[in-house]
């Protein structure tokens, strides 16, 4: 009678199991712009001019050659893809804020330009959800989150809102501009809102003029 030998694989003494598969971080990684975005905002009139500014800092915004909105600072529910699973970061930004409700005013003096620089990125959707497992923070499921992108050269449009008068829910709500700067933040809201538009051919520099004659 032969003997039938079953032989399973031993370590220590224990069953050896394959180890479950480790979680592809990889992919989620950014690359640093090389340039700015610049917008040079330009009074030549004899009176202030108010320029509206969102909560995140933007007194523009920007659509691309095709007419695609083109978000270039986090805004809304966002996830930035390395952030989140970096320890100890702040992961997302926090959902279900109104933007409009917490924008404000900059007052530009009479001869005064703002130059305003911000990094020449654009903020895309990664192609995939990071696992659950390369988050740092609690989370049982894949999780969407956000690249920022350097920007592509080619043509943008530019628009920003501005007024020549202040509108003041309660009291004076107008501000002194700093003498060097020209300009100053107040805690109004705009007027009448007129909308100034321009184009950029980037990597450049696009400049919103506010002319004697209204423009």
């Amino acid at each position: 009678m032969l003997g039938l030998s079953l032989v399973v694989g031993l370590v220590g003494g224990t069953l050896a199991c394959d180890p479950e598969p480790s979680a592809d971080c990889t992919g989620f990684e950014e690359e640093a712009p090389s340039e700015d975005w610049q917008v040079d905002f330009v009074n030549l009139r004899d009176v202030p001019v108010y320029i509206e500014v969102d909560c995140v800092g933007q007194p523009f915004s920007m659509t691309d050659a095709q007419g695609d909105p083109v978000a270039f600072a986090p805004f809304g529910c966002e996830c930035f893809c390395p952030e989140v699973m970096e320890p100890g970061e702040a992961n997302c930004l926090s959902c279900g804020v109104d933007c409009i409700d917490f924008s404000y005013v900059q007052r530009l003096e009479p001869g005064a330009t703002w130059s305003v620089v911000l990094p020449a990125i654009r903020i895309v959707a990664a192609a995939e959800t990071i696992p659950a497992a390369c988050v740092d923070m609690p989370s049982e499921v894949d999780l969407n989150c956000v690249l920022r992108e350097p920007a592509e050269p080619g043509s943008y449009t530019l628009r920003a809102f501005s007024s020549s008068t202040l509108a003041c829910s309660s009291g004076d709500c107008d501000c002194e501009a700093d003498p060097e700067l020209g300009r100053c933040v107040t805690t109004g809201a705009l007027g009448d809102r007129v909308e100034a538009s321009t184009s950029l051919e980037f990597p450049g520099t696009a400049s919103i003029v506010f002319s004697a004659t209204g423009g």
